[in-house]
């Protein structure tokens, strides 16, 4: 029996909208960015957004919550006179900046260090690269729903190469903003290549954006060869009315090290979603986050980490507060493959509820095939204990105050893991502004 699935108009415009789209996109002229494109809008056209009867999504009903959104696609003119938001001042780092869905500072505006190759998209996709292709179509091995929909529609992006054993000091920033009235969908595909030895950090920012009801769909590869080390951060601080999709791959060579941490405060919806292949042993991977989410938001964070071969390590741990009516949601699974002796991974995940109508959902997994293994997963739940909070207002600290001191704490060991000190430092700093400005509620109910 042949069944017609219904379309919500969202899933349909996005379908109507690519015949138009597709030849103002990057690679319109290259054969095989054609049909990888057409092959994930028929991906999509058959599966449509995500929905809560998929397994992965049942706490995100991606189908229900954008229905109500143009999906207008940006491939226009860039914009001009654009002053990009800087949510990292005094930190000295190399900024590319995407704005409406472009480019449109760097890679050509900065002084790159010898043995760093940084492209925009467009020059990527038609350049013949191996490790772009390669990182591009392993990208659309991955796909779910939203990265196909990524792959049709992104309009630009940034890839980077960095050379056996070069070390970049000064970080390097991805700012993806949007800054029209319409609205509309932005999808946006980066590319991060380490060679072996290789050393960076890689810094992405999605800061408060004007105008509009926005979807912000931004899939990120990570490559890792032999011994190479990347600091990954993230920060989100979008409206709370836009809808925030993060999807990322990573693949760790021999003895590389990857260390990730993302901080979401914005958006109505935010999924970020990760996908970790240790294809080397005596690699090791840490990936942390805290997201603070009130009012209607609701925060998505699901993981996967796959562990195929012997001896190597990971260390997930998340920090999750909510507030009024809000909702956060950690899924997260291990997969230790039956050849992956000795793997030691670790996964834990706090939620901390200041409301009674606030929702913490999680569901940690571990799928082990080996015998030789340490695997561990936790999760709790719980509201401020009185005892600190009377504690601190006994020393004359008013409740507040005691508040959010003692919500700052809790996220901050999270943020601890966070390598680079003054990232680091200004991450703790925003986090406990988030909770002193008096424009900032904490529940007395708490």
């Amino acid at each position: 029996m042949n069944m017609t699935v219904q379309k919500t108009p969202a899933e349909a415009a996005f379908v109507e909208q690519f015949a138009a789209a597709q030849l103002d996109l990057p690679g319109a002229a290259t054969d095989w960015v054609v049909e990888l494109r057409q092959d994930a809008l028929k991906k999509f056209d058959r599966s449509g957004l995500p929905h809560r009867r998929i397994e992965e999504w049942k706490y995100t009903d991606l189908r229900r919550l954008v229905t109500d959104r143009s999906p207008v696609v940006f491939g226009g003119a860039l914009s001009s006179g654009v002053t990009v938001p800087d949510r990292f001042e005094g930190l000295e780092r190399d900024v590319i900046a995407i704005v409406d869905g472009r480019v449109v500072r760097g890679p050509d505006d900065v002084s790159w260090p010898s043995g760093v190759t940084v492209m925009n998209l467009n020059d990527a996709l038609t350049s013949g690269e191996t490790w772009v292709r390669d990182a591009v179509a392993e990208s659309a091995g991955n796909a779910n729903a939203v990265t196909n929909l990524n792959t049709a529609f992104m309009s630009d992006g940034v890839a980077i190469r960095i050379e056996a054993d070069v070390v970049v000091d000064r970080p390097i920033e991805i700012v993806t903003w949007g800054t029209t009235s319409g609205g509309g969908t932005v999808s946006t595909r980066n590319i991060v290549v380490l060679e072996a030895g290789a050393k960076a950090t890689v810094v992405e920012t999605f800061p408060d954006q004007s105008g509009g009801l926005r979807t912000t769909n931004v899939v990120t590869t990570f490559r890792l060869s032999k011994a190479a080390r990347l600091e990954h951060v993230k920060l989100q601080e979008e409206r709370t009315d836009d809808v925030d999709l993060y999807n990322f791959v990573v693949r760790l060579g021999q003895d590389s090290h990857f260390n990730s941490f993302t901080a979401t405060f914005g958006a109505r919806v935010t999924r970020n979603e990760g996908c970790l292949l240790f294809e080397g042993e005596g690699s090791h991977a840490t990936v942390a986050g805290g997201y603070m989410v009130s009012g209607k938001q609701h925060c998505d964070t699901t993981l996967l980490v796959d562990h195929a071969v012997p001896g190597c390590t990971s260390n997930e741990l998340f920090k999750g507060v909510i507030d009024d009516s809000a909702r956060g949601v950690f899924q997260g699974k291990i997969v230790v493959r039956p050849d992956a002796q000795k793997t030691d991974g670790r996964m834990m995940t706090h939620g901390l509820l200041l409301s009674e109508d606030a929702e913490f959902d999680a569901k940690p997994e571990l799928e082990i095939y080996a015998d030789d293994v340490q695997c561990a997963h936790g999760a709790t739940s719980g509201e401020l204990d009185e005892d600190y909070l009377f504690y601190l207002q006994s020393r004359g600290i008013p409740e507040n105050e005691a508040k959010a001191m003692l919500i700052s704490a809790f996220v901050a060991e999270a943020v601890e893991t966070v390598d680079n000190e003054l990232i680091r430092d200004i991450l703790i700093e925003r986090i406990r502004n988030r909770f002193t400005q008096t424009n900032t509620k904490v529940h007395d109910d708490a």
